[in-house]
């Protein structure tokens, strides 16, 4: 069975392709479970998993969601069609009458650059090669390009930084033993603290 829980990977229904039939889900979640402090956020959404997302969408979609409010973002994005074709024919003024604000010029600049990326080339760099391309992009700082790379290229152990995030940190939680489902162990630690707010030894 697969939760459907809103971890702030995507901003729309995701289509039946984003879905990964590949990963094995239970050995996945078996093995964080071995992580005590892991228990409870897995027990929360024990079904959940990393979707497969588009390129060009994830780009987009965490740009213009960053340093932005929910209910202004998802109004601008429900507004955006996420196919290059029709992202280069908006100009800067299209772009500001949805309500990209500032962000609209580097948006120009962006989509350029995402014209000329290959993800079949991108997907086949190593961890630290992608990042570096990634980071190229206008508009894309590091939790924009390591949410890229979780939830489009789907490396599993990347890790993802926001101030919640940073709190789990505070409170003792290193993910980087998580190793190769380190991104996994984020998103559940991420729905646990800011969706269910519950309570546990690292979070406040």
């Amino acid at each position: 069975m697969i939760n459907l829980v809103d971890t702030g990977q995507c901003f729309r229904a995701p289509e039946p392709s984003w879905f990964d039939t590949e990963t094995d889900w239970e050995q996945v979640r078996a093995e964080l479970l071995q992580f005590p402090e892991l228990r409870d956020p897995i027990k929360c959404a024990p079904g959940m998993q990393i979707l497969r997302q588009p390129f060009v969408e994830c780009v987009i979609s965490f740009i213009v969601s960053a340093n932005n409010n929910i209910k202004r973002f998802t109004k601008t994005l429900a507004q955006m069609q996420f196919n290059l074709e029709w992202l280069s024919a908006q100009t800067e003024d299209d772009f500001r009458k949805i309500g990209c604000g500032y962000r609209a010029p580097y948006l120009i600049e962006s989509i350029k650059q995402l014209q000329e990326m290959n993800f079949d080339h991108l997907n086949a760099l190593p961890d630290e090669l992608l990042y570096k391309e990634l980071r190229k992009v206008r508009g894309i700082g590091d939790k924009v390009a390591k949410c890229v790379m979780l939830f489009s290229f789907h490396r599993l152990n990347v890790v993802p930084v926001d101030t919640w995030i940073k709190k789990a940190q505070q409170r003792g939680i290193d993910f980087s033993k998580y190793g190769r489902y380190a991104g996994v162990a984020q998103q559940y630690v991420f729905y646990y603290m800011q969706y269910l707010k519950k309570t546990a030894g690292f979070i406040a």
